[in-house]
């Protein structure tokens, strides 16, 4: 189980359609979803995203962030949705990882 996941921001105009069981690993119930302030309703309703912890609206930093096509630095690992590590934040759903001495931790 991923005990250590903290944030996970989805960028996406539209709530990603995922299957119900993608948290199965994970403890979602103390982490941090980060959505679009007029989705928020909707990720709050719907199953598996209202198990997250706490469900809260991007700020504007956040999504100017995003939109810049932002490049991550070394220290930090990227994934999207559908598994694959990218090298910068895109729109869409984005989970990132900060590197602690061997291992990653995912950050805000």
């Amino acid at each position: 189980m991923c005990k250590s996941l903290l944030d996970v921001y989805c960028f996406g105009e539209k709530m990603p359609n995922v299957a119900n069981d993608i948290f199965k690993d994970s403890d979602i119930n103390y982490s941090n979803l980060h959505v679009p302030q007029d989705l928020l309703e909707t990720y709050k309703t719907t199953y598996p995203w209202s198990k997250f912890g706490n469900i809260i609206a991007l700020t504007d930093n956040e999504l100017l962030v995003a939109n810049t096509h932002c490049e991550i630095d070394t220290s930090r690992k990227v994934y999207l949705l559908n598994g694959c590590e990218t090298s910068h934040l895109q729109k869409g759903l984005n989970i990132i990882y900060e590197k602690k001495g061997k291992s990653y931790k995912i950050i805000k």
